[in-house]
């Protein structure tokens, strides 16, 4: 905008009594070091740079409008910002891992939370099912050869759940 900034529309809008509880997300087109500072000084709840994924826009949109749902704000404002939003995408990820050799656990159970997901383990194929049973998952990874029952029996008995 060439007469002000978007934070200085911001401040405007926030002076206006009627317009304060309206979420604000600013979208820039080059964001600078500080942006994300100053953000929640002024009271904007969203902040992304261009160019904005479809995917991000929405994700920005539905999580302000969740925070200004919630009577009682944290003493430090959230800033959603397009990494919030992913990484709330990824802490709602839940993984079963079925994978019976301790050190294939191991590998896949770290490179699976570096990435921000929920993993649970399941030694043969039977804690599968069970496990199953009692928690919804995003994703089962399911490894062929195990004790108790195999890869293929554990697949076949939770897709017939």
């Amino acid at each position: 905008m060439s007469e002000m900034s978007g934070f200085d529309l911001a401040e405007e809008i926030r002076a206006m009594e009627a317009l304060k509880g309206v979420p604000i997300i600013a979208i820039n087109s080059a964001g600078m070091r500080g942006d994300g500072k100053r953000c929640p000084d002024i009271g904007i709840e969203g902040y992304l740079t261009k160019p904005i994924k479809r995917d991000d826009l929405y994700g920005a949109i539905v999580s302000v409008l969740d925070l200004s749902m919630v009577e009682e704000r944290e003493a430090v404002p959230t800033l959603v910002t397009r990494h919030t939003i992913a990484e709330k995408h990824r802490k709602e990820i839940r993984i079963l891992l079925a994978e019976n050799y301790p050190t294939n656990q191991q590998v896949a159970m770290r490179h699976l939370r570096r990435g921000g997901c929920q993993v649970d383990l399941a030694e043969n194929g039977q804690d599968a099912v069970e496990a199953y049973k009692h928690e919804h998952y995003e994703l089962i990874l399911m490894d062929i050869q195990m004790p108790v029952m195999d890869g293929y029996r554990a697949t076949k008995a939770i897709r017939d759940m």
